[in-house]
C-alpha cells in the first residue's frame, strides 16, 4: 500500500504542476485573469489536502490492527 501512496502523491504533483503551468500560460497570454490562476492554486491545495486527509484516515482505520 505504501507504493500506491507514493505513486498517488507523485501523480497528483505532476497533475497539479501541469495544470498550474497551463493556468499561468493562459494568464500570461491574457486569455484569462490572474484570479483564475489563484483559484487554480486553491484547487491544487484542496486536492493535496484531500490526499493528506485520506492518508490520515487510512492510518487510523485502514490497517485493522488499531482495535
Amino acid at each position: 500500500m505504501d507504493d500506491f501512496r507514493v505513486w498517488a502523491y507523485g501523480a497528483l504533483a505532476i497533475g497539479c504542476l501541469i495544470y498550474m503551468l497551463y493556468q499561468v500560460s493562459m494568464a500570461l497570454l491574457q486569455k484569462q485573469p490572474w484570479a483564475d490562476v489563484l483559484m487554480g492554486l486553491v484547487y491544487c491545495a484542496i486536492a493535496g489536502g484531500i490526499m493528506v486527509a485520506a492518508d490520515f484516515a487510512w492510518s487510523i482505520w485502514g490497517t485493522g490492527g488499531a482495535l
